[in-house]
């Protein structure tokens, strides 16, 4: 067997040694980055979810910044319906707009939750009676804008016989450092007229 023959067989077994060597390093690579994957994956699946600690921090941290702004609206606000489709005489109206607490499911120890939310009581102030023309308004205030909205629920009994005569709803905006409320009112008729409201308690 001549030299030159046994230097290519050996120069071909040193290729197929590098071939399979780098061949091998890839593979080796491949199966770690996945062998990592996998475990990294089952790492994020297995963390624990917000402790019941972290979980009420949170919800007091809500309620703080929700009653902050609440405090600002609340309060008592009267002042004289005007500007009439119907053309009748104007009357007067107050509006006391109050922190109501609404249920808002259990926490993780079984414990009632509960979330600040706005009510108002409507009243007509020419009416002697209590009662006759009052409506408890489910209210929104949204303190980035000034906007407000309050509305009668949508189960509130209609009076008499006439269908919705009981819905009032409420449109407007609140000036807080002037504590004065501008709003447009209707009712199951329709547009009902505007009002300035002045707070004045």
């Amino acid at each position: 067997m001549s030299t030159c023959f046994i230097e290519e067989i050996i120069l071909l077994c040193k290729k197929i040694k590098r071939t399979y060597k780098a061949v091998s390093m890839t593979l080796i690579q491949r199966w770690s980055s996945l062998f990592l994957l996998v475990v990294m994956s089952g790492a994020i699946s297995c963390a624990p979810p917000l402790s019941g600690s972290a979980n009420k921090q949170r919800e007091l941290e809500d309620r703080k910044e929700l009653l902050e702004v609440y405090r600002e609206f609340a309060g008592t606000y009267a002042g004289v319906i005007e500007e009439m489709p119907d053309r009748s005489d104007p009357f007067g109206i107050e509006m006391k707009v109050f922190i109501a607490e609404e249920h808002n499911g259990l926490n993780e120890d079984g414990e009632a939750r509960f979330r600040p939310a706005l009510r108002a009581r409507y009243r007509r102030t020419d009416f002697p009676k209590d009662g006759i023309g009052e409506r408890t308004l489910i209210v929104r205030y949204y303190r980035e804008t000034g906007e407000l909205a309050a509305s009668t629920s949508p189960t509130s009994p209609s009076a008499g016989s006439v269908l919705d005569s009981s819905f009032l709803s409420i449109t407007g905006t609140l000036d807080a450092a002037e504590k004065v409320m501008k709003v447009e009112l209707r009712d199951h008729r329709g547009f009902l007229g505007v009002a300035t409201l002045v707070k004045v308690n």
